[in-house]
Parts: C-alpha cells; sequence; structure tokens
C-alpha cells in the first residue's frame, strides 16, 4: 500500500470511515477500541525504543525488543479487524474485498495457532524465572519497567474498548433488526419480496454472495470475545511479568503495595 496524500480533510466535521464505506462518529466504541490500540501500540514502540539503547544489557533485550514488534504487527492486524464494517463490505462489488476479508481471517486463526500460545509460553517462562509474589507489585522500578507497566495499563483499556465495541454492535444490529421487522410489518409482503430479491441478487452475483457473508460472520464471532479478545487478555498478562522481568534484569528492587488501611 502507498500512501500518496496523508490528509484528506473528509473527518474535519469529526466523523471517520469504516473499512467498507460507512461513516461514523470518531468517538464511537469502534473507533476507541481500535484508537486504543494504536495507543497500545505506541506505547510499545517507546518501550522497544528505550530497551534499544539499554546498551550495558543489549544482548538481553534484543529477543524482548523482537517479540514487542511482532506485537505491534499483530496489533495493526488487530486494528484492521476492529476498523472493519464486513457486513457492509460483503455487498461491495470489488475484487480486492475477497481477499481481504481472507487475510483477516487466516490472521485470527493465526492467533489463536501460533501468537496467544506464544505470549502464554513467554510469560510461563519468564514468571518461572521471577520471586514469587507476596503483595501487589507498584509500577516503577527502572523507567523501562514503568514504560512497560502503562503498556500493560493501555492494554487493559484497549481490551474493554474492545468489550464496548462488541456490545455497540449487538444494540446496533438489534435496534436495526428490530427497525426491519416494524418496516416489514408496515410495508407488507411486497417490501419484504422485494428485500429478498434484491439480497438474492447482491448475495449471489458473480456467485461470492455466501461467501463473504461466512467471513463476515467469522470475523463478527472473533472480535472481542474470540480469538482478538483471548490474544489482548494473554498480552497484558505478558506485559506484566515482562515488567518484572526488566526491573530484575535491571538490578532494581520491586515495589510493593503497603496496605495502609488495617
Amino acid at each position: 500500500m502507498k500512501l500518496t496524500k496523508i490528509y484528506t480533510k473528509t473527518g474535519d466535521g469529526g466523523e471517520t470511515s469504516l473499512v467498507g464505506g460507512i461513516r461514523i462518529a470518531k468517538n464511537a466504541p469502534k473507533i476507541e477500541a481500535y484508537g486504543t490500540v494504536d495507543e497500545l501500540s505506541s506505547h510499545l514502540g517507546l518501550l522497544a525504543a528505550m530497551l534499544g539503547n539499554g546498551a550495558e544489557h543489549g544482548e538481553e533485550y534484543r529477543p524482548i525488543i523482537e517479540t514487542l514488534e511482532r506485537i505491534q504487527n499483530n496489533l495493526f492486524s488487530i486494528s484492521s479487524i476492529l476498523a472493519t464494517d464486513a457486513e457492509a463490505l460483503r455487498r461491495k462489488d470489488a475484487e480486492w474485498v475477497k481477499p481481504y476479508l481472507e487475510s483477516l481471517e487466516k490472521f485470527t486463526e493465526q492467533l489463536g495457532g501460533t501468537e496467544t500460545p506464544l505470549l502464554e509460553r513467554l510469560t510461563d517462562e519468564y514468571n518461572a524465572e521471577l520471586p514469587a509474589l507476596g503483595s501487589f507489585i507498584m509500577p516503577g522500578g527502572s523507567v523501562e519497567a514503568a514504560q512497560c507497566h502503562v503498556c500493560r495499563a493501555v492494554c487493559r483499556r484497549a481490551e474493554r474498548r474492545i468489550v464496548d465495541k462488541v456490545q455497540d454492535d449487538k444494540v446496533q444490529g438489534d435496534k436495526v433488526q428490530g427497525d426491519k421487522v416494524q418496516g416489514d410489518k408496515v410495508q407488507g409482503d411486497k417490501v419484504q419480496g422485494d428485500k429478498v430479491q434484491d439480497d438474492k441478487v447482491q448475495g449471489t452475483k458473480d456467485g461470492k454472495g455466501e461467501e463473504l457473508l461466512w467471513y463476515s460472520n467469522k470475523l463478527n464471532q472473533e472480535t472481542g470475545i474470540g480469538k482478538v479478545g483471548q490474544y489482548m487478555n494473554r498480552l497484558s498478562d505478558y506485559l506484566f511479568v515482562l515488567a518484572r522481568k526488566i526491573n530484575i534484569i535491571n538490578g532494581e528492587t520491586e515495589k510493593t503495595w503497603q496496605n495502609t488501611c488495617k
């Protein structure tokens, strides 16, 4: 993909476009979701840059930096899923639609097949090397570990925003379905018949309708409560133990929560 122009002026009114062409408010749950994922990726980039400057522990940091960059790549793909209105997209008569939906579906399978298991394995490996927890850890220690805790907190927020997005999608879907039922009742069987015929024409055009519907439904299932949600949940766990590991590498003593409410 080649970006020839950075600004378009189409968002000056407070709206933006989803993949699929639907215009939506910039503070809508979908936008909040992938915007927070983008924020997380930026914080991870800062963490990787900090670790890259740690010449003293370069060998220990190198595999961590590689993992952080891999995570950033995954987050870009997750943002693509969140920014896609699959239901609207599947109705488009364009050659790129099917390969695009196929690529997102392939990525969700990859999340469950390799990426989430990788985070689980690294989390277990790091945790086995760390002192047992006797209290809650206070974010801090070295600058790099403190930044890793920021990443963890933003990751948790991204996960919450994705859940908001899923719930909003359900509310909007129920509303559309309710409006459709009411409209069919008012307009009568003729309107319903016309709609069915139109859907049939659109759905079977070029023989791609049912296949694209399957991809859109699959993506809707995987967003939030599926493989995307699982990955984000494991990522926050990984960042927690990574922050502890970074402090150990830097020789920093962890600070624990002191309960003042005894």
